[in-house]
Formats: structure tokens, C-alpha cells, sequence
């Protein structure tokens, strides 16, 4: 997906969370003013053999991600897309009350569930809305030729020049809606 937008500090940009025991901020939206960069960020990022501590993760994106002078602007959409293979199993009650928060602050949150153990009322919790939650099979449907998942999940999610995108799920292309 972020090879298609523009990125840089006045159009796309770009963060990253992950959660294990705890919340990291991985990259932080003022780190990256092109597509390869963010790449390059999210392929060093490593998998966590720990336990899921979603609240964290969300209570960190909330603070470190969107909170005041983190390079969020005022005028831009804070969209996060939470990507999950389970449930919160530290501090799980947390969970809801956290995304609550995030939206509270301004924050849109979509949910991409992968596999089959996710907790789908969790997810649902998460997003706010069943709208916003996607179902994958595997992993591999993150990053396959033919389907970019974030791209369907945020179908409606503002181009650059403010324009409406509209995935085409087979050619993996966007046009915008004048």
C-alpha cells in the first residue's frame, strides 16, 4: 500500500506499533518521507514470541503515534489499523476502554483479524463497527499479488489531493473519485 500514496510530511504518512508484552513504538510518523523507507522500517520489524498486550499497543499509538508534537497535523485523518491473529490476554479488560480512548482522540481504527483464533468480539470491540473489521485466512493474504487488504479495509480512506480512493481488488490499483 504505501508505494501507491504519496508520502512525506504534507501527504501520507506512515507509523508503527507493535505489542507483545508490552507496546513499541517502531516508527514514528515523522521518520519516513518515502515508500522505500517505510518498507524498509516494517521488513526490520520482528516477530514477538510474547504474550498480547493490545491495550498497550493502542494506549502507545494513542500517546506516541498521535499525541501532541509527534508529527500528527491537525488537518489529516489519524486512521490505525490494528492487525491481530487472537485476543489480549494482558490486561484484556483494558482492551475496549483503551480503543474507546483512541477513538475519543480523534482516532479511526479498523482491525484486520488473520486466522482462525481471532476474538472476533474483540475485533468488533476494537473497530467500533463491524464495517471496519476484515477477515483473512492467513498472513499471506497481507501481502499477496492480487489482494491488498488494507486497501479494501480502507476503501473510502482520502487520497492525497483529498480525492476518494476505490480499490480494484484484482489489478491492486486505486483511482480517485473526483
Amino acid at each position: 500500500m504505501a508505494s501507491r500514496l504519496a508520502i512525506g510530511p504534507d501527504d501520507t504518512q506512515f507509523a508503527v506499533v507493535s505489542y507483545g508484552n508490552e507496546g513499541t513504538l517502531e516508527l514514528g510518523l515523522a521518520e519516513c518521507q518515502d515508500d522505500e523507507c517505510v518498507k524498509s522500517a516494517v521488513a526490520s520489524i520482528h516477530w514477538k514470541d510474547q504474550w498480547t498486550n493490545t491495550p498497550d499497543g493502542l494506549r502507545v499509538m494513542r500517546e506516541e503515534v498521535y499525541g501532541p508534537g509527534r508529527g500528527s497535523r491537525e488537518d489529516a485523518r489519524k486512521v490505525a489499523v490494528l492487525i491481530t491473529d487472537g485476543e489480549a490476554n494482558i490486561n484484556a479488560e483494558q482492551t475496549i476502554p483503551e480503543a474507546d480512548r483512541a477513538r475519543e482522540a480523534g482516532i479511526e481504527l479498523f482491525v484486520i483479524g488473520v486466522g482462525l483464533t481471532v476474538n472476533w468480539e474483540e475485533a468488533e470491540g476494537i473497530a467500533g463497527d463491524s464495517a471496519n473489521v476484515l477477515r483473512l485466512n492467513g498472513f499471506e493474504d497481507l501481502t499477496s499479488g492480487n489482494f491488498d487488504a488494507v486497501g479494501v479495509l480502507l476503501r473510502d480512506y482520502v487520497c492525497s489531493s483529498g480525492k476518494t480512493i476505490f480499490n480494484n481488488l484484482y489489478l491492486n490499483e486505486c483511482t480517485c473519485n473526483s
